[in-house]
């Protein structure tokens, strides 16, 4: 009988457990590639989404008149009345606004209300279908005055969105009331 061609099963089976060590090690680097690029992607849709909100607020204020007006949140005779919620002004149109976050839990949107002076109606507008959101909702939305570094025209804006696939996303922005005085702060 002379020469024997073939594997011994000890071959196979080294053969085979280092096999099954690289299919092991090319899935976890697969894997970690797959995590980071959803990770992007999530971060890309919440800066999309921030921006497309960010800049409708933004839009809205900039145009904002120094027109007096009555709060539906209380104040009197002011013409930008800012809460922690919401922001009411007079729009570019003349028209009395309020703008806030709306919806509970999954559902947070962007809601901007236009009163009617003649009639008191208010006619609600919510910003941007679901589409939009990219899988994101508003978590919360936060004005205030801005810092007395900046004039007293300056709105900052805290905008946190949540997305259950993709987590949380914050971003601050500053907005100025160009039709207000900018009275201090800033530099000239």
């Amino acid at each position: 009988m002379g020469n024997k061609k073939g594997f011994t099963l000890v071959e196979l089976t080294v053969t085979f457990a280092l096999l099954a060590i690289f299919i092991a090690a090319g899935a976890a680097v697969i894997s970690s590639v797959t995590n980071i690029y959803y990770q992007a992607q999530g971060t890309s849709f919440a800066v999309q989404v921030s921006e497309i909100l960010c800049n409708r607020i933004a839009q809205e204020l900039e145009q904002a008149e120094n027109i007096p007006f009555q709060s539906t949140l209380g104040a009197q005779g002011e013409a930008l009345y800012v809460t922690p919620e919401a922001v009411e002004y007079v729009d570019g149109a003349g028209r009395h606004a309020k703008i806030e976050a709306a919806g509970e839990g999954d559902g947070g949107y962007l809601q901007i209300t236009y009163y009617t002076a003649e009639s008191g109606q208010a006619q609600t507008i919510r910003c941007y279908d679901e589409k939009a959101y990219m899988g994101y909702y508003i978590k919360s939305l936060h004005f205030e005055k801005a810092s007395e570094a900046y004039y007293d025209n300056v709105l900052r804006v805290e905008l946190e969105l949540y997305s259950s696939r993709y987590g949380e996303y914050g971003v601050t922005n500053y907005i100025s009331c160009y039709n207000f005085p900018r009275d201090s702060g800033g530099d000239d």
